[in-house]
């Protein structure tokens, strides 16, 4: 399905497909964004939250926004210019850094509780993830490791997997295709999509934080397999694992670790915030 898709996009459409597969990242991106925003708020409101949430959780945004840049830019580190700043892509864990330690930081200073605000945004990142990582495939990005399976996906001139293929000389610079990659992006959509239904399920008993240490075990535990896939050298591999990997190690080390140290603390009752 893969090599028709490309066949297509391609050898017989004349007109650049990269042309054709940017801005499906573009619309995948805003989907994610817009759906993650509006299934927040409306949990928000259902629960009566306090209108200072509201604003703490579109502060985080931009927050979580600066994260997923700054992150890209360390990890190229060529470049550190305004225009490498202002530009390019984002990584999602420097998002989610920025997501939660800005809300945490804004609910600290506003004396509010975070729970279950910290519960509900969790319950609602897999999902927008997962449109996410389908506009990372559109466009090439985050892409799979070289492979001969009928799932091989060929990219057109310009996407960072040809790119990447010239730059190694695994093919010639006037090849109008890359070699086929494995779709690691929407294997990882669909494992999003199963993190949030798992989360799904528990939404009603879990308004403590368990919601969040749940998501974060699990997606840790899901991205720390699904780099060994990926072969986007931007994403920084050191000593044979990628950031990627030494950040989802930590994470899940660092959640067990407070789940054992305080198996039966919730930090606060399930008192419905003001």
């Amino acid at each position: 399905m893969g090599r028709l898709i490309s066949f297509f996009l391609v050898e017989q459409s004349g007109c650049g497909a990269f042309s054709i597969l940017s801005p499906g990242y573009v619309i995948f991106f805003t989907a994610a964004i817009v759906s993650f925003c509006v299934l927040v708020l409306i949990e928000m409101r259902h629960l009566r939250m306090s209108a200072a949430y509201y604003y703490i959780f579109l502060i985080s945004l931009i927050f979580g926004f600066i994260g997923a840049r700054t992150m890209q830019v360390i990890l190229v580190a060529k470049d550190l210019s305004f225009s490498r700043a202002a530009t390019g892509g984002m990584v999602f864990y420097g998002g989610l850094a920025g997501l939660y330690l800005g809300a945490l930081v804004l609910l600290r200073v506003w004396k509010l509780s975070p729970f279950p605000y910290i519960d509900i945004v969790s319950l609602y990142v897999p999902l927008a993830h997962s449109f996410g990582r389908i506009g990372c495939f559109l466009a090439g990005c985050c892409f799979g490791r070289i492979t001969q399976s009928s799932a091989g996906i060929h990219y057109p001139i310009g996407t960072p997997p040809y790119r990447q293929h010239v730059l190694h000389g695994l093919i010639g610079s006037a090849s109008i295709k890359s070699l086929p990659v494995f779709p690691v992006q929407i294997l990882e959509s669909v494992i999003n999509l199963m993190i949030f239904a798992v989360l799904y399920s528990k939404r009603n008993s879990q308004r403590d934080g368990r919601l969040t240490a749940t998501y974060l075990v699990l997606y840790a535990a899901c991205r720390f397999f699904i780099e060994f896939l990926r072969d986007d050298d931007i994403r920084g591999v050191f000593w044979g694992l990628s950031t990627a990997q030494y950040i989802s190690a930590g994470l899940m080390t660092a959640v067990i670790c407070l789940a054992l140290l305080k198996p039966k603390s919730t930090g606060l009752s399930n008192k419905r915030p003001d």
